[in-house]
């Protein structure tokens, strides 16, 4: 099956629309809304249809390579395609929103399973940019609606390396907190050094305590704020014994085929609120690695 193919059928199965934008027939219409995972034969297009083409075939994405990945674009054409039965004002309208719909259509359902927000599919970017290209020198207009839907995904040259921007962290502690990104975290066992007199300055080093740092961002969402015991103003405030209170955090990477998750036992030590002009509010997130993190993979 052909990726045009594939996009085409996930398309049909999942249309909504009904009446006269129904891919069944029903006594009120003359026709359906048809799919086609190729460009329409020019001068005997379906009246209402949409047309899916792939830009360039599986084995020839558009691809940049990296020094240990390769970023792969695949790009598609998605066409709606609706022809005006005749030119009276009303109609012109009603078939105006109709090839409106038809687009919105699309684009929800596309969201379904290609939307790098909701974590759906393995692209973490999607550009959708839509174009208008009406034929209205004839007798029966045609409206058309296309949009150049572009998917990138990263391919790491080691087919066993987890990919990093599916990486989410959440704070777990009566409830889940705002998932985190650019997440950075060290940790290890400290080395006390000792110069023994004699040994030409050389020191002998001794295993002291383990220390661990991690860092976060996390985007500030009213979700998570007044909601009682869960109150992300809880976090690094709450006492135990008089001393602030553990939480455990969560690092989830995948591939193809595994998930690694790296558990984090921490004490937040500090919050940073940053707000800019035109961007998203952010909390930059600091905390102590207590014990030793556990990497399983899944």
């Amino acid at each position: 099956m052909s990726q045009a193919e594939t996009i085409k059928n996930l398309i049909e199965t999942n249309w909504a629309l009904t009446g006269s934008l129904s891919k069944t027939s029903s006594s009120n219409m003359n026709e359906i809304v048809r799919f086609f995972d190729r460009k329409q034969v020019e001068g005997n297009e379906w009246p209402k249809a949409i047309t899916i083409e792939k830009i360039n075939d599986q084995l020839d994405e558009n691809k940049f390579k990296h020094p240990h990945f390769t970023e792969v674009r695949d790009n598609y054409t998605i066409t709606c395609h609706f022809r005006v039965v005749d030119v009276n004002p009303a109609t012109y309208s009603i078939s105006l929103t109709n090839v409106e719909n038809m687009a919105k259509e699309v684009q929800r359902i596309l969201s379904t399973s290609y939307d790098p927000h909701a974590g759906t599919g393995v692209f973490f970017t999607t550009n959708a940019i839509w174009s208008k290209s009406d034929i209205l020198d004839g007798s029966q207009p045609e409206l058309i609606r296309s949009m150049a839907f572009t998917l990138t995904k990263i391919s790491s040259e080691n087919p066993n390396v987890v990919e990093g921007y599916k990486g989410v962290l959440r704070i777990l502690g009566g409830k889940i907190y705002t998932e985190a990104y650019n997440v950075e975290s060290a940790y290890g066992m400290d080395q006390i050094s000792e110069v023994i007199v004699g040994n030409s300055k050389v020191p002998v080093f001794f295993t002291g305590a383990f220390n661990g740092r991690i860092n976060a961002d996390m985007f500030l969402s009213t979700a998570d704020i007044g909601a009682g015991g869960t109150d992300i103003n809880h976090i690094g405030t709450d006492l135990t014994g008089g001393e602030v209170s553990e939480n455990i955090f969560l690092q989830q990477y995948s591939n193809a085929a595994n998930t690694v998750t790296i558990t984090h036992t921490i004490k937040i030590i500090n919050f940073d609120v940053v707000g800019f002009v035109e961007d998203l509010v952010k909390i930059k997130m600091i905390g102590e690695i207590i014990s030793h993190p556990t990497m399983a993979v899944a």
